[in-house]
């Protein structure tokens, strides 16, 4: 470190400080990425140094260029050229970028990809963060701590790699991907270079992913047809019909600006089309590897990490107001791209969630101290991601418990007493947690209880209404508040877990709280999943929930009260 002058911080996250510095003696301005060694497991520092070693051999103008790298006892010193701006924060600042200056960089972006991948090399997270802006408005490339770089008998990988708003569907499925997977990225961060926000943009991890595999993208009217053109091509969610080498070079959005380095003699770059025995190998590389599969453990824990990050851009507003004397908890989410819009991206439009009444008699702690719990360590729950943790904790006690003398089809959880008084615990804490207002612990609930296999085991819970009535009703108000708070993909994920539920039974609980959660609920599924509601729905059902318009306790019949005139107006309720 004695030959550098340090100018000052940069920036400082998880892995240490990036400082800007300046080469003692010249006139060079650097950046040094300082990174801890201490309390790090030795596997990832043998990652830090083989990012320096991918780095080290890489020479191109639109890619961050190592000068030196160095380790101290306690330290690992990485020095780079400096550059002005990252990409991110750029659009936080503008929004977006005039067509010209978003091909400017998408130029670079392609120079420096179809130089990666001539050398084999896929960098696996591309986003705007990792794109360094110069003062003459020159892209380049940075942090390689993803990059890999293939041998020659490699075709295809499997590890899970990237940030979510920025992964390809490929990896989204935990399939086998190649090169390609890099120029999905390259779509999205063009998109939004033009658009404002990525393709593909919600706060919830469980909906991105589904929208990431099935829907289609929305096309802003305002780009130009060369330009979303060339975003088609990359944006195509089949690895084996996107856009990619050679023809990327020639596409008219880009041909006359990409910058190739005068090829070098490689072996079997990614940049040439495949021969029919590398088409082959890879095939049958493929096949071998999805035949292994990775299983859900990789992916889900690094999407689970991603559920409460500032990738998605976005925030959100609670809002609380009186609806009928009932206190009602709304949120205006920040907008989505309007694709007809012909002026230019639309950065904010208000979508009002239905709101539900606050529940009550929900949990066994004491209002005031679990108040206090919830409100100062809501934050600190969200980031440490406590809610799939204990979801993933009853899940593997349930399966622990699982008879064995049973068919999967027909399992029975033979749960004691006292892994019962756990889970009443914890799903009373799930439920406060889910009520604190915070949307990243909606969300993570809602994504927790899809992705790690809790379905089974809440549909088991649901049917101890007799036993465990606290649980029941916790576990009741929570699916009242993704539905309330989540309802672009809570519905599917509560018409999963009340598949085969007896709602009847539900409403003639001889607990009003029961009853009371119970006709919320059903008023929730008519407003955000009639069909489910419409599967459930029976003489017995329209009985009961008519009778609790008269129950002896004023909440349950004003919530049956409300109930009954939200399903007038549905056809099949009043048939």
């Amino acid at each position: 470190m004695d030959g550098y002058e340090v100018l000052g911080l940069i920036g400082e996250g998880s892995f240490g400080r990036v400082f800007k510095a300046k080469i003692r003696n010249k006139n060079e301005v650097v950046a040094l990425k300082v990174i801890r060694k201490r309390g790090r497991p030795e596997k990832e520092l043998r990652s830090l140094r083989q990012e320096c070693e991918i780095q080290r051999h890489l020479n191109h103008p639109n890619i961050i260029r190592m000068l030196d790298s160095f380790e101290t006892e306690d330290e690992i010193v990485v020095v780079t050229e400096y550059a002005d701006k990252e990409l991110s924060e750029i659009l936080s600042k503008e929004g977006y970028l005039p067509e010209d200056r978003a091909r400017n960089i998408a130029c670079d972006l392609v120079s420096a990809l179809y130089y990666l991948h001539s050398h084999r090399v896929l960098h696996r997270d591309l986003k705007p963060q990792n794109i360094l802006i110069e003062g003459n408005g020159t892209a380049k490339l940075c942090d390689f701590g993803f990059a890999r770089s293939m041998s020659a008998g490699t075709h295809v990988l499997t590890s899970i790699k990237g940030t979510p708003l920025y992964m390809a569907p490929e990896l989204i499925e935990e399939s086998p991907y190649d090169h390609n997977a890099d120029l999905w990225s390259l779509g999205c961060i063009v998109y939004e270079l033009v658009a404002g926000a990525p393709p593909f943009c919600t706060t919830s991890i469980l909906h991105l992913i589904r929208l990431i595999r099935y829907e289609a993208v929305c096309w802003p009217g305002f780009v130009t047809p060369e330009c979303q053109s060339f975003l088609q091509g990359l944006l195509e969610k089949d690895p084996n019909k996107r856009l990619t080498w050679p023809q990327l070079l020639y596409h008219p959005f880009v041909k006359d600006g990409v910058h190739i380095k005068n090829k070098e003699d490689m072996t079997a770059p990614l940049t040439d089309p495949l021969t029919e025995s590398q088409e082959a190998a890879k095939e049958i590389q493929r096949m071998d590897l999805a035949t292994r599969g990775t299983g859900h453990s990789e992916l889900m824990s690094r999407m689970l990490q991603k559920a409460g990050e500032d990738d998605c851009q976005m925030t959100t507003t609670s809002l609380l107001a009186e609806v009928g004397g009932v206190k009602n908890t709304k949120l205006c989410n920040r907008s989505y791209i309007a694709a007809n819009n012909k002026h230019g991206p639309s950065h904010v439009r208000n979508l009002s969630d239905p709101g539900v009444p606050m529940l009550y008699g929900a949990a066994c702690i004491e209002e005031q101290m679990c108040a206090t719990l919830t409100n100062w360590l809501g934050k600190i729950y969200a980031d440490v991601r406590v809610i799939p943790n204990f979801v993933l904790a009853s899940v593997l006690l349930a399966r622990h418990r699982r008879s064995e003398t049973v068919d999967c089809a027909d399992e029975i959880l033979e749960l004691s007493a006292d892994e019962l008084q756990a889970l009443e615990v914890v799903m009373t804490l799930l439920c406060r947690l889910a009520y604190a207002g915070k949307t990243e612990l909606e969300s993570q609930l809602c994504d927790a209880i899809a992705l790690l296999g809790a379905v089974p085991l809440l549909q088991h819970l649901l049917q101890l209404s007799r036993r465990k009535v606290r649980l029941v009703a916790d576990l009741i108000a929570i699916l009242v508040r993704l539905l309330a708070q989540l309802p672009l993909h809570a519905p599917a994920v509560v018409a999963d877990v009340l598949h085969g539920v007896n709602l009847s039974s539900l409403l003639t609980h001889n607990s009003p709280t029961i009853r009371c959660h119970s006709c919320l609920l059903i008023q929730l599924l008519g407003n955000h999943d009639p069909n489910t509601l419409q599967c459930q729905w029976n003489q017995g059902l329209r009985c009961a929930l008519e009778q609790l318009v008269s129950d002896a306790d004023e909440t349950v019949s004003q919530a049956a009260k409300a109930t009954t005139h939200e399903l007038q107006k549905l056809s099949f309720c009043t048939s």
